[in-house]
């Protein structure tokens, strides 16, 4: 669906505006389990934001040169792509539909090819950690889909990157954009460990780091892509 632009407002006003509206639904899907007890709700609520996230891409492809004039960065438009391959992609885990899954690598694909995030990625610490976690789940894609090629591909890009991130950035910031062994189950989930036993895995992680540091727990990045 094409979205009503008022003539007397800017381009960029109607896309930030869209934008805050899209990442609010997002913020809310991403907390919710895979294992939804009523399945229809899910649905709807999952279409709903599928639907907020396709007005925005098509938006932003038809008014890219004003949106950029008005300050629009290619990470950003990584951002809208990556969140709709998360969409696909938590949607496949939910119902293990190929179909969904097929449309996550073609989004993480063209992310890929484009790179969206490598502007400027060792001087932004957030661009970095977007670059880590769009890998990451790419690489997950593909090991489900058994492209075997891409998959050689994006490790050697991964350690190549968690290398030169490790020159760049030092050494703090690195275990903050990680969080240790739980970073990696945020990198790969949707922001929190779900499921019953997963929380128990999480506690029992958080006991373990608390024992061997003498405390805190490490913390990490969020879910955000």
């Amino acid at each position: 669906m094409q979205v009503q632009q008022n003539p007397s407002i800017p381009v960029s006003e109607v896309y930030w505006s869209l934008l805050h509206k899209a990442d609010k639904k997002f913020s809310k899907i991403r907390e919710l389990p895979y294992y939804h007890r009523n399945r229809h709700e899910y649905d709807a609520y999952f279409y709903k934001v599928f639907k907020v996230y396709t007005q925005l891409w098509k938006f932003q492809q038809e008014n890219r040169q004003k949106l950029v004039d008005a300050g629009l960065r290619r990470s950003e438009i990584g951002e809208i792509a990556s969140r709709i391959a998360q969409l696909y992609l938590g949607q496949y885990m939910r119902t293990s539909e190929a179909s969904y899954l097929s449309e996550a690598y073609i989004f993480y694909e063209a992310i890929l090819s484009r790179e969206y995030f490598k502007e400027g990625m060792f001087q932004d610490l957030s661009l970095a950690n977007k670059q880590l976690r769009f890998i990451s789940r790419f690489l997950v894609v593909c090991l489900l889909l058994n492209r075997r090629e891409m998959v050689q591909q994006l490790l050697h890009q991964l350690k190549g990157l968690v290398d030169d991130c490790k020159r760049t950035f030092q050494r703090v910031e690195m275990k903050r954009m990680h969080g240790g062994e739980l970073g990696w189950w945020r990198m790969l989930g949707w922001g929190r460990v779900q499921g019953k036993g997963m929380g128990k895995r999480r506690e029992a992680l958080l006991r373990r780091r608390k024992r061997k540091h003498g405390g805190g727990d490490g913390g990490g990045c969020g879910g955000r892509v």
